[in-house]
C-alpha cells in the first residue's frame, strides 16, 4: 500500500543529497527516482490523469486501487518531489510530469467559478466534485507546480529552505558572516 502522502520522500532525499546529509553515489538518487516514478505512474494510470489517494500492489506487484481509495484531495507531495528531484537531476521529464499533473487538475478538478475541488473518484469521467478546496492546494500544490517552471536560480537550495507548508525561508550563515549576510539579504529583498 502506498498513500499519496508518501510521495514527499523523493524530494526529501533530493534535498538531503544536495546538502550532503546523505552521500551521493550510494544508490540514493536511484531510490528517489524510483519512488517518484511510482508517484508519477499513480497519475498516469487513471483516465483522469489525477492520482488516487492510495495505491495497493496486488499479486505480481500489479497496481490496484480499491473503491474507497479512488478519491483525490489535491495533495502537493508529488509536485514537491518533482520540483526537488528535478532540481537535483536537471532531467526535463520531471517538468513534463508536472505539466501533465497541472493539465489534468485543470481539466478534472476545476469548478465553473475557477476554484479547484477534490474529487470522489479519479476513475469516473467526469468525477463527482467535492465541495471543498484544501488550503494546501494554493499554499503548496500550485506553488510547487509553479516552481517546476521557474528558473532554478529563483530560490536556490543553498540559500533557501522550505517549511512544511512550502513557504521559502532564507538560510543565513552562522558565526561572524551572519550579520553581513543578513544585511545583504535585507537589501536584496525576498
Amino acid at each position: 500500500k502506498m498513500d499519496h502522502l508518501a510521495c514527499f520522500l523523493p524530494g526529501t532525499i533530493a534535498v538531503a543529497l544536495h546538502h550532503g546529509v546523505i552521500p551521493r553515489g550510494e544508490g540514493h538518487e536511484e531510490v528517489a527516482e524510483g519512488i517518484l516514478k511510482t508517484c508519477i505512474d499513480m497519475y498516469r494510470m487513471t483516465p483522469s490523469g489525477i492520482a488516487p489517494e492510495i495505491l495497493s500492489l496486488g499479486p505480481g506487484n500489479t497496481p490496484e486501487v480499491r473503491r474507497n481509495d479512488r478519491h483525490n484531495l489535491l495533495r502537493p507531495e508529488t509536485a514537491e518531489s518533482l520540483y526537488f528531484v528535478g532540481l537535483l537531476t536537471g532531467k526535463p521529464r520531471y517538468r513534463r510530469a508536472a505539466w501533465d499533473m497541472f493539465a489534468a487538475f485543470r481539466a478534472g478538478s476545476r469548478a465553473s467559478d475557477g476554484a479547484y475541488t477534490s474529487l470522489d473518484d479519479v476513475y469516473a469521467q467526469p468525477s463527482r466534485r467535492r465541495d471543498d478546496m484544501p488550503t494546501f492546494w494554493l499554499a503548496e500544490t500550485l506553488k510547487y507546480l509553479f516552481l517546476n517552471f521557474a528558473p532554478p536560480t529563483l530560490l536556490p537550495l543553498d540559500g533557501w529552505v522550505f517549511n512544511t507548508e512550502a513557504h521559502p525561508l532564507r538560510i543565513f550563515p552562522r558565526g561572524a558572516e551572519a550579520a553581513g549576510a543578513a544585511a545583504a539579504a535585507a537589501a536584496d529583498g525576498p
